[in-house]
């Protein structure tokens, strides 16, 4: 099994193509900036709905085995499971990226400390700190990811790969875009064409 970082053409659309739609997370799971585009290994877990203790205790032990932490169970909250000072201490315990379903919050200074952060939304209310999750695993209605699952986000959505199954779908997804890419191909000819006339 490769051990490869993700190539960089690897995107949201072709992910879920070579899957064929399957692992794709709720469409209410937007990036804090269009730009954000990331791909990599997760660190999985479950915190309760307005609640933030477990991702909290999740930190500490790092980006293992992967650097974006994904996290599940607030898809009911209103309350943040995050904020600016998480995300910049986040960064400094070496995770990239956060992945949520449910709200944050101080969105400038999230996105000032470098962390890029996928959510449900915005809300400017904190989270409890009572507990009632679980790491190891994150699931978003039919759609369950562990830790050392592989992830690929943009603008375009969130997908969730099997690690297991990483070869075989990043193969999948290249044969796409080279299909892509032939057909970009044709339609820039057709174009050239069409003005030539």
């Amino acid at each position: 099994m490769t051990h490869d970082p993700a190539p960089d053409w690897l995107a949201a659309t072709l992910a879920a193509d070579a899957a064929e739609g399957q692992g794709a997370l709720p469409l209410a799971i937007r990036p804090l900036a269009p730009a954000y585009r990331i791909a990599g290994r997760v660190t999985a877990v479950t915190i309760a709905t307005d609640d933030n203790l477990d991702l909290r205790q999740a930190m500490p032990r790092g980006p293992q085995p992967g650097p974006i932490l994904l996290v599940a169970g607030g898809a009911a909250s209103t309350c943040a499971c995050m904020g600016g000072l998480i995300a910049r201490e986040m960064r400094l315990l070496g995770f990239t990226a956060l992945i949520t379903d449910a709200p944050v919050r101080d969105a400038a200074e999230v996105r000032a400390s470098g962390l890029l952060v996928w959510s449900r939304g915005l809300t400017a209310v904190a989270p409890g700190k009572r507990g009632g999750g679980h790491a190891g695993e994150a699931r978003f209605g039919d759609v369950t990811a562990h830790d050392g699952d592989f992830i690929i986000a943009d603008e375009d959505g969130v997908i969730v790969w099997p690690w297991a199954r990483y070869d075989e779908l990043l193969a999948n997804a290249r044969t796409r875009l080279e299909s892509d890419e032939r057909r970009a191909r044709e339609l820039d000819a057709r174009e050239a064409e069409s003005k030539r006339r």
